[in-house]
């Protein structure tokens, strides 16, 4: 394969896009989420493979009509903002709080959409828009 061929630069684009991956995942399971472990913080990645396990054990059980690859993805790029910003709580927090909160998650997610590959970018703006039934599944039972 020639190093000027479309198919050396798509591969080298998917090369940077791996690694990018990796790095995200690394970042990701060094967010330390507020839980009710006595002992330890729970990472984002545990809280992700969580909810996803959950999530589709509820759409098995209840909304079979859900579409299950859709709301495993979602699970798995939900939280992806925290990787910037880090997990604040939600419980008992003041409205100020909680402005500053979704203000600096929504400067994460534009950072996001432009750092991450295309594929991942696009999977968090359709959950961050809430359109499909499963986007708005996953935030449900993420606040369970």
């Amino acid at each position: 394969m020639q190093p000027e061929s479309v198919a050396w630069q798509e591969a080298s684009e998917v090369t940077k896009d791996v690694l990018y991956l990796g790095g995200f995942a690394v970042w990701y399971a060094d967010v330390e989420r507020a839980t009710r472990y006595p002992s330890r913080a729970e990472s984002d990645v545990e809280h992700s493979y969580m909810l996803t396990l959950v999530a589709l054990h509820l759409a098995d059980s209840f909304y079979p009509h859900l579409d299950q690859a859709k709301i495993a993805q979602f699970c798995m790029i939900h939280d992806a903002p925290e990787a910037i910003v880090g997990d604040t709580p939600t419980f008992n927090i003041s409205p100020e709080a909680r402005v500053a909160k979704e203000a600096a998650e929504s400067k994460a997610v534009t950072q996001l959409l432009a750092e991450l590959p295309p594929y991942w970018a696009r999977l968090l703006e359709r959950y961050e828009e809430q359109v499909e039934p499963e986007a708005r599944f996953v935030r449900l039972v993420d606040k369970v």
